[in-house]
């Protein structure tokens, strides 16, 4: 461990690592932001209600803040990342926001409710600098969004839709027949969601979209689907078999049969890391496996959280209370473990960068894991 802080307060948020710095948001509203070196906190800021997400880009801390209860307004706070000191806030709706993607100097999020299908939320893409919607558009419950050149493409309940990023144009929408389930992504000319038949034995089945059209150029219906991950124009899909698909026909280039699941993560320059109850590590030209790790102690799960230097961090779960107890370091190039962190309590996801992996605690601790 690189250090640990007190917070005093459960953190609530996924911490973010960015420029030198770990952010960090708890239940009793606070955002702090700390040295990655040694952990001294460099300013704190207060929201008054619980941090429910924070993100870091482009100079500013995005931090959505509020309850989780039925009509219960959240706000998105936009913070300078150096000082703590509010740029501005945005709160437009009494329900709940989800904050989806910063891209070039806009903010896209997202209104959020309780009823499942219709079109009765909105999405916004909010300036960086000032807080002011540069438009708006009409949309379903939010899940997903990922862009590609000039377009963010967003899954909501039942369908995927096209935006132009200059003024929110729709450019397409195509309505999948049953719930999507978060697998959104783009390679190649070809977006890819997920989703969950109703009356099929498969769990979850993909299509793929033509990025510029909607048309539906395929669909894999005949194992079921559990995720995705995409890089350099190259599509993973991961589940029953982790399989390199072809993004434009989505045929299989090869097939990994002991299946996996995949993460943003999940991909670099030259291997593929397909998580389970432990962690494959695959060419990803050919699907030949390098390794297989399994965790000590095991793990009803692991997957991929990122990667520093020659180290692969983990985050994991079990059955037994707290279930996201532990995080595992792993050495890319043999697949050993180098630890295993855990200290009694329900741990965020992991957030990776600067030589570190932070997570945060239910009881009130950051975790800076080198």
């Amino acid at each position: 461990m690189a250090w640990r802080v007190n917070r005093g307060s459960p953190v609530t948020a996924a911490p973010a690592v960015a420029d030198g710095t770990v952010y960090a948001g708890t239940e009793d509203g606070t955002v702090s932001a700390h040295a990655a070196d040694a952990g001294e906190t460099n300013w704190e800021y207060e929201t008054g209600a619980p941090v429910q997400e924070l993100a870091v880009a482009e100079g500013h801390v995005l931090a959505v803040s509020g309850t989780t209860e039925l009509s219960a307004g959240q706000e998105l706070y936009a913070l300078d990342a150096a000082t703590g000191d509010e740029r501005w806030t945005f709160s437009p709706t009494d329900w709940w926001l989800d904050l989806l993607t910063v891209r070039e100097g806009r903010v896209y999020v997202g209104t959020e409710d309780d009823v499942i299908g219709g079109r009765n939320e909105t999405l916004y893409a909010v300036g960086l600098e000032a807080g002011e919607p540069a438009w708006e558009a009409t949309i379903g419950n939010p899940r997903e969004a990922v862009f590609d050149d000039e377009t963010l493409y967003l899954s909501t309940t039942d369908r995927v839709d096209a935006f132009a990023t200059d003024d929110g144009t729709e450019r397409w929408h195509a309505a999948t027949p049953d719930p999507t389930f978060t697998t959104l992504a783009v390679a190649g000319g070809t977006v890819v969601q997920g989703f969950e038949p109703e009356d099929s034995d498969v769990f979850g089945l993909l299509a793929g979209f033509d990025a510029d059209t909607g048309e539906e150029l395929w669909r894999l219906d005949d194992w079921f689907v559990t995720s995705t991950a995409a890089r350099d124009g190259d599509l993973y899909v991961g589940g029953e078999r982790v399989v390199s698909v072809d993004p434009a026909d989505g045929t299989a280039e090869w097939t990994f049969e002991e299946g996996g699941f995949l993460t943003d993560g999940s991909v670099d320059e030259g291997r593929v890391y397909a998580g389970g109850d432990g962690l494959a590590a695959l060419d990803r030209t050919s699907g030949d496996g390098a390794w297989t790790f399994t965790p000590d102690p095991a793990q009803g799960g692991v997957q991929m959280a990122g990667r520093t230097g020659g180290t692969l961090y983990l985050d994991a779960y079990h059955d037994a209370e707290p279930r996201n107890q532990y995080k595992f370091a792993v050495d890319a190039a043999t697949g050993e473990q180098r630890w295993a962190f855990e200290d009694g309590t329900e741990l965020t996801g992991l957030a990776v960068g600067d030589g570190l992996a932070v997570a945060g605690g239910e009881n009130g601790r950051l975790y800076a894991l080198a």
